[in-house]
């Protein structure tokens, strides 16, 4: 785990200054207990790294002065993991983790058996707060990124390589994952119940995307979920 890792949303350029506020300079301050002339590191999730000494601390902010940065280019290909909504705790557990797994994407859609049909903005905040939690614990420096919409239908035009989990038996039981293309991979993982018959044919027939049996047994959305980005993530890397 990164030791003394934060996050803004901001530029960061070497032999400047930044200030970290509300969450973030608590956390240094009270959790931490950093004091000044400390040194500690500064991600934006979008690639860049910055070692940074703290010049002074107040009670609802931090200055830092940034000594060094460095820069890591993104993977040529992205990983979506595409979710049926599912109970909130569940869905937490599923960002957590998918995000240490290399997860680039989370989009989630109401599907016809979805036990939770509306993400309200402090929802939404919660769930992008838990992805920079997540970033700082696991070493990663891209911040994944969040979309929500109302159906399956509404998600049209996908590029790349596409799958979804499936509980008939005569699937196969491997991805053929193309790792010479640059092209991004998309997963689709239904409720807890399955997709309905209509989402089968719209995955197969619209988005040409491809059955996978994940497990011999059946899993659930969320085990799903995390076992579907840890294959994607080992293929590859392999």
């Amino acid at each position: 785990m990164p030791k003394d890792r934060y996050f803004t949303d901001q530029t960061l350029k070497k032999d400047t200054s930044l200030k970290l506020i509300d969450k973030e300079a608590h956390h240094l301050r009270t959790s931490m207990r950093k004091k000044e002339k400390d040194v500690v590191e500064i991600i934006n999730g979008r690639g860049f790294l910055a070692k940074c000494i703290v010049e002074k601390i107040e009670s609802k902010a931090a200055t830092l002065h940034i000594e060094e940065v460095v820069f890591k280019e993104a993977k040529k290909q992205r990983i979506k993991l595409i979710q049926a909504f599912i109970k909130p705790p569940k869905i937490d557990l599923i960002l957590e983790k998918c995000t240490e797994l290399g997860c680039n994407d989370f989009w989630f859609f109401n599907s016809s058996a979805s036990e939770k049909v509306d993400i309200s903005k402090n929802r939404f905040e919660r769930m992008n707060h838990l992805l920079i939690a997540t970033l700082k614990q696991c070493g990663a420096l891209y911040l994944p990124k969040i979309k929500i919409f109302k159906t399956m239908r509404d998600i049209k035009n996908l590029e790349g390589q596409k799958f979804f989990g499936s509980l008939d038996e005569t699937e196969k039981k491997s991805m053929d994952i193309d790792k010479k293309t640059t092209e991004n991979i998309s997963f689709f993982i239904g409720p807890e119940i399955g997709f309905s018959k209509e989402e089968i044919s719209y995955l197969k027939e619209v988005l040409k995307a491809k059955g996978i049996k994940l497990n011999s047994n059946i899993l659930r959305a969320e085990t799903a979920a995390i076992a579907a980005v840890a294959i994607t993530s080992h293929f590859l890397q392999s």
